[in-house]
C-alpha cells in the first residue's frame, strides 16, 4: 500500500470486520392448543437471533402482552423464565395464570423489548394463539338448620 505521496505502509495488518445489523426475531414454540383450559397455560417463546445471543437482563414478564377476549393480564398473572439457548434460539417458557377472563388467548410484545449483545431489538410481534381460557366458578352451599347460605368462590 502505497500513499499519495509514495511512502510505502510498514507493519500493515488486515482484519475482517463483520456488521451485526440482525434483529432478534420472535416466535411460538410448541404448545398444546386447547379449548377450556382452567387455571394456567404453559407456551414456549423461541428469540432467534442470527449473529449473536440475548441479553439476559433485556426481557421479562412486564414486556409481554396477555390478552384474553380482548381483555388485558396484569403482569403479575405471567411467569417468564430464560429455559436454554442452542445454536441461534433462546427458548423461554412463559406461564400465563387467568382468574379474571374466558375466551381466546393472544400475545404481543413491542418494538424494543429484546436486546441481542450487539444491541439489536426485536420488532413487535403479536399473535393470537389457538387457546382458550375460562375461569371456573365454585357454587358453595352450606346448610344448618332453618339457613341454608351459598356463596361464589373462583378456581
Amino acid at each position: 500500500v502505497t500513499d499519495y505521496a509514495g511512502n510505502k505502509a510498514v507493519g500493515i495488518v488486515s482484519a475482517d470486520m463483520y456488521l451485526d445489523n440482525d434483529k432478534p426475531t420472535i416466535s411460538v414454540g410448541n404448545y398444546t392448543e386447547t379449548t377450556n383450559a382452567r387455571g394456567s397455560v404453559t407456551i414456549n417463546l423461541i428469540v432467534k437471533d442470527e449473529t449473536t445471543t440475548i441479553k439476559e437482563d433485556t426481557f421479562d414478564e412486564s414486556d409481554i402482552e396477555i390478552k384474553v377476549d380482548g381483555n388485558k393480564l396484569d403482569v403479575s398473572n405471567l411467569t417468564l423464565t430464560r429455559e436454554s439457548e442452542v445454536s441461534k434460539e433462546t427458548l423461554y417458557k412463559l406461564v400465563i395464570n387467568n382468574t379474571q377472563y374466558d375466551g381466546q388467548v393472544s400475545i404481543k410484545i413491542d418494538n424494543w423489548k429484546i436486546e441481542d449483545i450487539a444491541g439489536n431489538t426485536n420488532s413487535k410481534f403479536e399473535q393470537p394463539l389457538n387457546i382458550e381460557l375460562i375461569v371456573v366458578t365454585l357454587l358453595v352451599l352450606k346448610y344448618s338448620p332453618n339457613v341454608i347460605s351459598f356463596k361464589f368462590e373462583q378456581l
